[in-house]
């Protein structure tokens, strides 16, 4: 999972606005809790086909799961998740407050959503907290954090500007651009 997660947020990033940026989201999710705080990055950008997608690869995977396996299966590896005690490289680990992890999750995910209207500051704030906020922490996670470059791997082209009346990406306007900020999805 080291270069699996690290490459689907790099993914998510670089096919942000398609639906394909929600079935790498989805696939995260649904492997490790801890990446749905993506889904705070898309839906704070306002995503909503990736959105979409995000659910339905979660969904799918999910029934696919529940059928392979059986539902006293599924129920439980919930119950050994809601059982098994934090990493001690965690933020509840180290900190000794069990319900640390998750209230940066979630915290981490509201910020991103809050943040939508800067979206590379909305990504990275949602990668960093994937990883921080995770109750099973360990040093192969934090190989994820090179994800929070792929914002800042999209410069301009070169010898080439946008022109004032050319989009410059889809859905996002010049003057929004140069103030880092998108109007829409």
């Amino acid at each position: 999972m080291a270069a699996f997660f690290p490459a689907l947020m790099v993914l998510a990033w670089k096919l942000r606005g398609r639906e394909l940026a929600g079935v790498a989201v989805g696939l995260m999710a649904v492997t490790k809790l801890s990446p749905a705080s993506l889904g705070g990055w898309l839906l704070g950008t306002r995503q909503w086909r990736a959105v979409s997608a995000a659910a339905l690869t979660v969904a799918v995977i999910l029934a696919i799961s529940v059928i392979g396996a059986g539902w006293s299966s599924f129920v439980d590896y919930l119950d050994v998740a809601r059982t098994t005690a934090p990493s001690t490289a965690s933020l509840s680990g180290l900190t000794g407050i069990g319900w640390l992890s998750e209230a940066t999750l979630v915290g981490g995910a509201l910020l991103a959503l809050v943040l939508g209207r800067w979206p590379r500051w909305s990504f990275t704030v949602a990668v960093v907290v994937s990883i921080i906020g995770t109750p099973s922490l360990y040093l192969s996670g934090w190989v994820a954090l090179l994800a929070v470059l792929a914002p800042f791997s999209d410069g301009p082209s070169v010898g080439r500007v946008a022109g004032p009346e050319e989009e410059v990406e889809p859905g996002i306007d010049r003057r929004a651009a140069l103030l880092g900020r998108t109007e829409g999805g």
